[in-house]
This record gives structure tokens, sequence and C-alpha cells, in this order.
């Protein structure tokens, strides 16, 4: 059995994120993922302001930067190969995200507001997709030793007084059906996107932080 103070189940960007969160604050930490590698699913496409500035709190900001260029640039691929080589300049500010899909122009950005202004370089960070997302946590994650098990399915939990147990359908270290173990006044945190078939979402009574 392997004792931590926090095990954390799915490693998407929120579960990624409280990890790397909790390794700066010196907390022994685990992130159990059911899938063995990446989803490759697309999702979410884009991300807001306020997402761009906690990365730039962290100093991810240039990662952000890199991953934006390599997804405009693929959308410009994408257009010449329409046009035949041809990549027309966009009319209107630029885009800012999107609300349901639709695409929001920054020359309809209230200028004025302070809510929406004055955000520094955060601010034209948005066409960042969630697997870039993911790629960039998980080397923050590798960089401040976060544990990162793939193929290991939370299948159970048990809260007690002397901290939770954490059962998997797959070890990774011994038969299956043991347990990874957090001690004394520890914490297991749900993850997972929504729907998802985790007992994180089934269990009264569970704290659970979702995307």
């Amino acid at each position: 059995m392997d004792e931590y103070d926090v095990v954390i189940a799915g490693a998407g960007p929120v579960g990624l994120m409280l990890g790397c969160e909790l390794a700066l604050a010196g907390v022994r930490v685990v992130v159990l993922e059911r899938l063995t590698a990446p989803d490759k699913t697309i999702k979410a496409g884009a991300i807001t302001t306020p997402t761009a500035e906690a990365f730039d709190r962290r100093g991810m900001l240039p990662q952000l930067e890199a991953a934006q260029e390599q997804t405009l640039e693929q959308f410009r691929a994408f257009i010449r190969q329409l046009t035949g080589g041809a990549v027309p300049p966009r009319p209107g500010g630029g885009f800012v995200g999107h609300f349901g899909a639709i695409m929001l122009d920054r020359d309809n950005l209230d200028e004025s507001d302070p809510e929406l202004t004055g955000h520094g370089p955060s601010s034209s960070l948005t066409m960042i997709t969630q697997q870039q997302l993911e790629a960039i946590l998980a080397g923050r994650a590798a960089e401040l030793g976060v544990e990162v098990r793939r193929g290991v399915e939370v299948t159970s939990f048990d809260a007690g007084p002397e901290g939770v147990a954490v059962a998997s359908g797959m070890d990774w270290s011994a038969p299956a059906g043991s347990s990874a173990v957090t001690a004394g006044e520890a914490w297991f945190a749900g993850s997972e996107a929504s729907p998802s078939p985790a007992p994180t979402r089934r269990s009264p009574g569970t704290r659970r932080w979702s995307t």
C-alpha cells in the first residue's frame, strides 16, 4: 500500500492543476487516471482570460503562447488548403473567445469596461485546446514530482477516522484489487469530467472538483 496526503481521480486539466498546486505546498499527492493515454477527442477548443492569468501566475505563459501559435498555424494551414494557398486577412479586431460555439469578435469588446480590459498578455491567449492544456500541465506536474498513474481506474473509496482508502480496478505495483491509502487527515478529490462512471459522482458527501 502506498500512502499520500491526497489522491486525485482524473488527470484532466483540473486534476493536473490541483496536483501541481498541492505539490507546491509540499503535499504528497498522486493522480489516478483511468485512460492509459491522453484523450484525443475534440473537447474544449479555447480558454478564457482568467485561465490564462492563472497559468501566467505559475510561469506557464510561454507554454500557452507556443500552444496558441501551434493552433493558429494549423488553422492557417487549413485555410490555405481551402483557398489554394492564400490566407485572407480576418475582418474585425480578432478572436476573443466563444459562447456556445458563437465566435466573439474583439471589435465588440467594450474597452471601457475594467472587467474586460487591462489583463496584459493573458488577454490575447484564447485559442488553446484541452489537449494542449493537459500536455502543458503534465509537463508541469512532472517537474514538480507529481505522480500521475495512468490505466488506474478508481472503483471505490472508504473514508474513516484514519484516512481515506482508495481502491483501484487495476493496481500499478501489486495484484488487482489492492488500494492506495492516504494517511491521517487526508483527502480524496474527484476531478473527472461529467458524465463519468467514477464513484466520486455516485457517492453522497463527496467533495468533487469538476471541469
